[in-house]
């Protein structure tokens, strides 16, 4: 059986959907069609022949991967992941709180209604047992669940941002670390994939939500993946979006100062400094000037 040499594990809106396709087009990586799998946190009961069918077709690659940005949530996850792939090298991408939170509220909105409110939208039930979307955003706690389980040279943590700034460094980087050619540079390497999208007709999107959800329990990932990547459909269902909801200062300062606590030690976990930028919307946000930094 044929099992995974690289994970992306977490988050969400930070360029998972870019990773994805990057992946798919470096001649020396093999990912299927399905994106999320979820096998290590919501489909586990299937079993690890289940999982190992999805890379039947990789022999000869240089990685094998899957990209599922759910699986830093909880420990138990990390726990099975450690069981099944000791040696596996885990990728990790991060944006800034409050960019994410806007980015995942308009995603989700697209998809079904939620609340108007950011903050009440944080304290929202994910499609995940357990789990709030402001989970997400708890990014020390949930990487050192598997700082705690694997070396840490096999673990690899990169930034929204550094992608944004100089995405041909930033392949680069993720190619370095899964073992494959530095040098490929992707097609698709400056363009933007799952960009802020909202339904043509509400009800369809929320059908389409649905009725993807209902494809996961029926195990067809690898037709739910080709179907959510075909231009067709999507143009078909989704329209590009005019801009995301305002946030006020006020609302920002709260979710930054809520989820920037914890910035020195997520730095010292990482052995990095955060993006600038992450610094920038904590202090300025919160009234404070840069120079008042210590």
């Amino acid at each position: 059986m044929i099992l995974p040499t690289f994970l992306y594990a977490g988050t969400s809106k930070a360029g998972s959907s870019w990773i994805y396709e990057i992946l798919q087009e470096h001649p020396e990586v093999f990912i299927p069609a399905a994106k999320d799998i979820m096998f290590f946190s919501q489909e586990y009961e299937r079993g690890i022949d289940w999982y190992g069918s999805f890379f039947d077709k990789s022999a000869g690659a240089g990685a094998v991967g899957e990209i599922c940005h759910d699986y830093y949530l909880k420990k138990e996850f990390a726990q099975r992941i450690q069981t099944h792939l000791p040696d596996v090298k885990l990728v990790f991408c991060l944006r800034e709180p409050v960019d994410w939170m806007i980015s995942q509220h308009g995603f989700i909105l697209a998809a079904k209604r939620v609340s108007g409110s950011y903050l009440e939208f944080l304290g929202e039930n994910s499609y995940l047992p357990g789990v709030v979307w402001g989970d997400y955003l708890n990014y020390y706690q949930c990487l050192i669940q598997f700082y705690d389980l694997f070396p840490r040279k096999n673990i690899k943590v990169l930034f929204f941002e550094e992608l944004k700034t100089d995405p041909i460094k930033f392949a680069g980087e993720l190619f370095s670390f899964i073992g494959v050619d530095t040098g490929f540079i992707p097609s698709i390497i400056n363009e933007r994939v799952n960009a802020a999208h909202e339904p043509r007709i509400r009800m369809l999107g929320y059908l389409a939500y649905k009725g993807a959800r209902f494809a996961r329990t029926l195990g067809l990932q690898n037709l739910l993946g080709n179907i959510k990547r075909n231009q067709f459909v999507l143009d078909l269902l989704y329209r590009s979006k005019r801009q995301n909801a305002d946030i006020d200062e006020e609302t920002a300062a709260v979710i930054s100062s809520r989820y920037s606590c914890n910035y020195d030690e997520l730095e010292k976990l990482v052995g990095r400094k955060l993006p600038a930028s992450w610094y920038m919307r904590r202090y300025v946000r919160t009234g404070m000037r840069e120079n008042d930094r210590s």
